[in-house]
């Protein structure tokens, strides 16, 4: 946003009194010769904060996801990788994770963790998905329902190192 001398076409000219505390001396006040109508951020100037429901989030959180899974919660993650929950929030936001909400409580899927860090070919894939035009939850349910040009769940594809297999799948469904 431009500074407000900009924005509100301000002039400055000496004066012998301070706008703000009074004081008398070669202070510097604001004349005003117009401003213009004020902006409001709209929500396409922010893509990377996202409405959902009645709540604001950054980053793509999947949210109603059937909870037959196992899944990790924040708390356990940022033990198990020694993070701060900050940096693990960045992690989803930067799809190297991705999160469900689940009761409003948000949880990463087992399968998404290797060892004590994200599995690594699980950011290509995702990044894959949502420039294919999925969106997160449709992302989610894509990984963990059985693909036919696969045999088995991408997720388990991903997890035992075929992701090659798994971005030729990813591919045919831009089209």
């Amino acid at each position: 946003m431009p500074p407000r001398a900009i924005r509100e076409r301000i002039a400055y000219r000496s004066s012998s009194v301070c706008p703000i505390n009074g004081s008398e001396g070669a202070e510097v006040t604001a004349k005003v010769y117009g401003s213009l109508p004020e902006r409001r951020p709209t929500r396409a100037a922010f893509p990377w904060i996202a409405l959902r429901g009645s709540r604001w989030q950054s980053g793509g959180v999947a949210e109603n996801i059937a909870p037959d899974r196992s899944y990790f919660t924040i708390p356990e993650l940022v033990e198990r990788f020694a993070l701060t929950p900050g940096k693990l929030r960045r992690l989803i936001e930067d799809h190297h994770l991705a999160a469900v909400r689940i009761d409003g409580v948000l949880m990463v899927p087992v399968e998404f963790v290797q060892d004590d860090h994200p599995l690594p070919s699980l950011r290509g894939t995702l990044l894959a998905l949502l420039d294919a035009g999925f969106s997160d939850d449709e992302a989610m349910d894509w990984l963990f329902e059985v693909n036919d040009e696969l045999g088995e769940r991408p997720v388990d594809s991903l997890v035992a190192g075929r992701k090659s297999a798994v971005r030729r799948a990813t591919q045919s469904l831009a089209f």
